[in-house]
C-alpha cells in the first residue's frame, strides 16, 4: 500500500560505512556532525538538528527513545489544482454536486517546500521557527508494534549517536502532533489518554500514521470503537469527506464502506479521483477511472444502437413517425450537450450527469401515430439504458479483490536502506 509520500521519518544514527558527507535532500539515514561540513547547509543543519527546547510527552517515562516531530503544523490532505476535472455537462450538475467539489479544492496548500539558502547570516535570524513537538517512548514497544520501527531500528545499525539520555534519536514532519500523541499513547497502552471519540479528519490522520508505520493489529480496536460513534458511510456525492472515508476504508480494510465509497466515485467522477497526498494505493484509483469509463462507454453505445435502430425501416412504421423519432433524439442530444456523443477517455463527464441530461429528454412532444406513443416508448428505451449503467455500479469496487495481489504492506510501508 502506498506511504503517505510527503512525510519523512529518519534515525540519527551512524552507519557502518563510516561518517560520510550527507546530502541534506536526501532520504538516508542522517548521522549527527558537530557543524555541517558544507557552510551553505547552516540553515538547513540549524532547523533540522539543533532545533530549540520545547515540551516533552513523557509517553514513556523511562523510555529509551526520542521522537521529534517536526513541521506538525503542515497542511493536510489538500488539494494542488483550483479545478478538479473539465465540466462538460455544467448545466445538468447539482448544488450538492458542486458543494461537495468546492470542499476539495478549498482549502489551499501553504508553502511547505524547502527554502532557498542565502549567504545573509540575518536571513537564518528571521526564519520562523517549524512546529515541532518531542516525545519519550520505549523503542521495545515501538519494535514490537510497527513494523517500521522494527525494520528501522533492527540489528544491522549500530548503537545511534543520539542526545544525551536516549539511544535512539527519530525525527519525523509533516505528520499532526495530536494524532502522533493519540497513536503513541495507544502503542504505550496508556488507553486512559485516549479519546472514545474522534471526528472523520483525526481518524483519517491517525490512518495514514498507522499505514506509515505498520501497526494496524494494535490500532484495530480502537479505529472499529471511532468508526461506530461515526456512524455508517451516508456520502452520495463526490467531496473531500468521501476521500477520508476511503482512506480509512482502504488502511483498515472497510470492505463494506468502500463498496458504498466506490460506487459513488464510479458515478460521481469526472475523471481519476484525487489522492490529496492520502494514501490511496494507485490501483484503486485506477479501478475506480477503469469502472467509470467502462459503464459511460456501455450507456454510449446503447445510445448508438438505439440511434441506428431507427435508422433502420419497419414494415408497420410510417415514414413520417420514423423522421420524427430519429428528430426527436438527435435534437434533444443536441440540447442536452450530448451530439455528438462522447469518446472515451469521457474526460469531464460523469455517469450522474449524463443521466440527469438524458432524464432532460422533452417530454411534451407525442407521436401522430393513432395506436402507439412511439416517442414516449423511445424515452423508455433511453432511460431504461441509464438504469442499467447505474445498477452496475451499486456493488461498488471489492477491496480484497483489488489488494490481492499486493505486496505484504509491511515491507511496502517500511523501507529502510541496509549499511
Amino acid at each position: 500500500m502506498a506511504c503517505w509520500e510527503s512525510s519523512r521519518t529518519q534515525l540519527i544514527r551512524c552507519s557502518k560505512r563510516g561518517n560520510r558527507p550527507h546530502n541534506f535532500n536526501s532520504t538516508q539515514p542522517l548521522f549527527i556532525r558537530s557543524q555541517p561540513q558544507n557552510p551553505r547547509n547552516v540553515r538547513k543543519y540549524f532547523f533540522q538538528i539543533n532545533m530549540p527546547d520545547s515540551a516533552m510527552h513523557d509517553i514513556d517515562p523511562d523510555g529509551d527513545t526520542l521522537l521529534i516531530l517536526q513541521h506538525s503544523d503542515a497542511p493536510f490532505a489538500v488539494c494542488s489544482t483550483d479545478e478538479l476535472w473539465p465540466n462538460a455537462l455544467p448545466q445538468h450538475q447539482s448544488t450538492n454536486t458542486k458543494e461537495g467539489e468546492i470542499s476539495i479544492v478549498s482549502r489551499e496548500p501553504t508553502d511547505g517546500g524547502d527554502d532557498v539558502l542565502s549567504d545573509t547570516p540575518s536571513l537564518v535570524k528571521d526564519e520562523p521557527e517549524p512546529k515541532h513537538t518531542r516525545y519519550k517512548l520505549c523503542s521495545h514497544i515501538l519494535r514490537r508494534t510497527c513494523s517500521y520501527f522494527a525494520r528501522l531500528m533492527s540489528s544491522k545499525w549500530q548503537e545511534a549517536e543520539s542526545e544525551k539520555g536516549f539511544q535512539w534519536t527519530i525525527k519525523a514532519t509533516d505528520w499532526d502532533d495530536e494524532a502522533v500523541t493519540m497513536l503513541m499513547n495507544i502503542l504505550h497502552h496508556r488507553t486512559r489518554a485516549v479519546p472514545r471519540a474522534v471526528s472523520l479528519e483525526m481518524l483519517a490522520k491517525i490512518a495514514i500514521l498507522v499505514d506509515y508505520y505498520g501497526c494496524h493489529e494494535v490500532v484495530e480496536l480502537w479505529v472499529e470503537i471511532w468508526m461506530a460513534k461515526l456512524g455508517p458511510v451516508t456520502s452520495e456525492y463526490y467531496s473531500r469527506d468521501l476521500l477520508l472515508r476511503l482512506t480509512v476504508a482502504t488502511v483498515f480494510s472497510d470492505n463494506e464502506s468502500f463498496n458504498i465509497l466506490t460506487k459513488v466515485a464510479i458515478r460521481r467522477s469526472r475523471g481519476p479521483i484525487h489522492t490529496l497526498g492520502l494514501p490511496i494505493p494507485q490501483q484503486i484509483v485506477d479501478a475506480i477511472e477503469n469502472k467509470r469509463q467502462e459503464v459511460i462507454a456501455q450507456l454510449c453505445k446503447d445510445l448508438q444502437s438505439i440511434w441506428d435502430g431507427l435508422n433502420i425501416k419497419k414494415q408497420n412504421d410510417s415514414i413520417q413517425c420514423q423522421w420524427m423519432l430519429l428528430g426527436y433524439i438527435d435534437q434533444n442530444l443536441f440540447l442536452q450537450g450530448l451530439k455528438p456523443l462522447p469518446n472515451p477517455p469521457f474526460s469531464g463527464f460523469s455517469l450522474n450527469e449524463l443521466g440527469n441530461a438524458l432524464h432532460s429528454f422533452n417530454s411534451d412532444e407525442e407521436c401522430p401515430c393513432i395506436r402507439e406513443d412511439h416517442i414516449e416508448y423511445l424515452r423508455t428505451r433511453v432511460l431504461s439504458c441509464v438504469y442499467e449503467a447505474l445498477a452496475v455500479c451499486n456493488d461498488g469496487l471489492s477491496l480484497q479483490q483489488l489488494l490481492v495481489k499486493e505486496p505484504t504492506q509491511d515491507i511496502t510501508r517500511a523501507e529502510c536502506s541496509s549499511p
